[in-house]
């Protein structure tokens, strides 16, 4: 089997790729036909210590599939891949389970891919309310606490700014109380941050977080054109972005006490 992508949902398909986490090598591609014939890219997958989950699809062009049938390919996550296939000017890219080609009239670029494991097809939801509460199922949990409210691009950098003036600090503490959502965190050299987040709080928890979270504003604050509504528990702190075509959920999970 082999699918094409045109020019148009190549780039789609390059933000989606180029908003998964760093910790990832490679991803699940999924290229499939839902059964309302509407035709989308996904990746859903957790990294190998459970602790990154990135779920998320775009909608693109019509692909020459039948309603309800699909394909999942191995992507290698690199600067090959994300920057200079998907994120250069071809006309169109063929993938098959072991080869992508990617063509235009002076450039014709032919990448082999590893074969998929099954245990790498995995399936989740794409918004943090839903991803949130598939894990507090799994995990069997119950009358766990959270807060989510939308978050603009510009929020986020204001507080990436607070952290940056700490060396290398290991842990992030999260406290919801008194309707204020609170973070607080330090360093070994004694530098010390303590940032409210100006939304509303109707619930109480304490939560820590490791270094992962910050990676992952990191990469979300860059991309603006995104409506971002971000959810915290002492379970996990999940992000979705939104825009016309796209859904696109980045969750950390909480460290265990």
């Amino acid at each position: 089997m082999k699918i094409t992508l045109k020019s148009e949902s190549i780039a789609k398909v390059n933000k989606l790729l180029s908003l998964c986490p760093d910790t990832f090598s490679y991803v699940p591609l999924k290229l499939y036909v839902d059964d309302a014939n509407n035709s989308y890219v996904s990746i859903e997958t957790v990294d190998i210590n459970g602790d990154i989950v990135f779920s998320g699809r775009v909608l693109v062009e019509q692909l020459e599939l039948q309603p309800g049938t699909g394909m999942v390919v191995r992507l290698p996550l690199n600067k090959t891949i994300i920057s200079t296939i998907f994120g250069s000017n071809f006309d169109l890219i063929e993938i098959s389970k072991n080869k992508i080609n990617a063509k235009s009239k002076n450039k014709n670029i032919s990448i082999a891919m590893y074969q998929m494991s099954e245990d790498d097809i995995l399936e989740f939801p794409y918004t943090n309310i839903e991803l949130f509460n598939l894990a507090v199922e799994e995990n069997r949990l119950e009358n766990i606490n959270f807060v989510n409210f939308d978050i603009d691009s510009n929020e986020i950098k204001d507080f990436l700014d607070c952290v940056s003036v700490l060396s290398s600090p290991e842990s992030i503490d999260i406290i919801s109380e008194n309707s204020r959502l609170k973070v607080t965190c330090s360093d070994y050299s004694g530098n010390e941050l303590e940032y409210t987040f100006d939304k509303p709080s109707n619930c109480d928890f304490i939560a820590k977080y490791d270094m992962n979270l910050i990676k992952v504003l990191n990469k979300i604050y860059r991309f603006k054109e995104y409506t971002i509504n971000m959810l915290i528990s002492n379970l996990l702190a999940a992000f979705t972005l939104k825009d016309e075509d796209s859904t696109i959920t980045i969750a950390v999970t909480a460290q265990r006490s």
